[in-house]
């Protein structure tokens, strides 16, 4: 019985137990054996043994308890909730809103399966929900990856550009047209407060939306909306040229839609020169804005021609002052990455210019110059 007043003193209480049910024991076991102490020590022993094991029994089943429900309850805070949605036509859907980009709701089925949802097309009262839910949610990253066409977009400052010529949405006609259409309105709708967008239309000429890129809210998307519209539909003589080509530099369209007009005299790299599709235009101007990323959407390279004259500028000098271009805009250690997008080539390759020829290939060789890529524009891009 010696180790029993080993115990620590500050548990007094747990000394006196110990005697007694151990000293009782040993006692009861001598006047039970004539020869004591096998019989007293195997006593001792077994009703020990049993003690430390109902202890350590007990111990395990108290944190096993505590350990699931701590668990459980961080899987049911964690777990999202899955309700009826409805949309303006009344139209429902079973669905768990787990997070909200800008104006879009990233929503999870039953079945796992999660997809974006323009809030703006749930009902008044839905959309209220979904806002009290959004007010709730942990703060979103500002540096959080968005994506276009499934290619990740990054960055707090972002300018799109986009060929708005005929043979442009003539390659894209049909399903592809629309999926580019439906995915620009969702792009500029996910784009967090905390980034600045800025979008650029081209042919001849360029419109921008706005002079410097900025955040964008409840108006100025409604005003996006107005200035991308007519752009996003199939390809009409009224909307293949920009408003500064149809309108000049007044600033605003005959739908009374505003714009800031882009002139090739406005760079030095494109004055006194001419051509269609001037992506270079846009890029320049794109640049200006020293931007992390620029979206490009065209099919073909422009074939920049000196003015009066039939003299190519050539595809080589066109590259290098975009290229010098974008060192000036990346100064300071900044990145400025080139994604570019083109519909998928033609079956018929002798109708195509030789600037749509030309362009996958000096497209991906701008891009990687930058850290971008070529992507296809296609219905079926995730």
């Amino acid at each position: 019985m010696a180790w029993i007043p080993q115990l620590p003193r500050t548990f007094p209480f747990s000394r006196k137990i110990l005697w007694r049910y151990f000293g009782e024991a040993q006692n009861k076991g001598r006047e039970a054996s004539p020869c004591g102490v096998r019989r007293d020590s195997y006593n001792l022993n077994m009703r020990f043994a049993i003690f430390q094991v109902l202890v350590r029994s007990c111990l395990a089943v108290l944190l096993s308890a505590a350990f699931f429900t701590i668990t459980l309850s961080a899987q049911e805070s964690a777990a999202p909730e899955f309700r009826t949605w409805k949309n303006n036509s009344g139209k429902e859907m079973e669905a768990a809103l787990l997070s909200v980009t800008g104006e879009v709701g990233r929503f999870r089925k039953q079945d796992g399966s999660e997809f974006d949802y323009p809030l703006a097309n749930l009902s008044p009262e839905d959309r209220k929900t979904a806002a009290d839910a959004a007010a709730k949610m942990p703060a979103a990253n500002p540096a959080a990856k968005l994506s276009f066409l499934g290619v990740p977009i990054s960055g707090k400052r972002i300018v799109v550009c986009m060929d708005v010529s005929l043979s442009f949405r003539r390659r894209l006609a049909g399903k592809d047209l629309v999926a580019l259409a439906a995915e620009l309105r969702r792009f500029a709708a996910a784009v967090p407060d905390v980034v600045s967008l800025n979008v650029i239309l081209f042919h001849a000429n360029a419109d921008k939306f706005r002079a410097d890129a900025g955040p964008l809210n409840a108006t100025s998307r409604a005003e996006l909306e107005n200035f991308i519209a007519p752009f996003l539909e199939p390809g009409t003589n009224e909307n293949s040229q920009t408003r500064s080509t149809r309108f000049g530099k007044d600033g605003k369209d005959s739908a009374g839609t505003a714009y800031l007009p882009l002139m090739v005299e406005d760079f030095p790299q494109t004055n006194q020169t001419s051509g269609g599709s001037r992506s270079d235009l846009a890029i320049l101007a794109a640049l200006s804005e020293k931007p992390d990323a620029i979206l490009l959407l065209s099919e073909e390279f422009p074939e920049v021609k000196m003015q009066g004259s039939d003299k190519p500028v050539g595809n080589p000098k066109v590259i290098a002052y975009l290229q010098e271009a974008h060192r000036k805009a990346i100064e300071g250690g900044k990145k400025c990455i080139l994604t570019v997008f083109s519909p998928p080539p033609p079956k018929e390759r002798k109708t195509m210019t030789a600037g749509q020829k030309e362009a996958p290939s000096l497209y991906r060789r701008l891009a990687e110059m930058t850290g971008g890529k070529l992507a296809t524009i296609s219905a079926d891009a995730k």
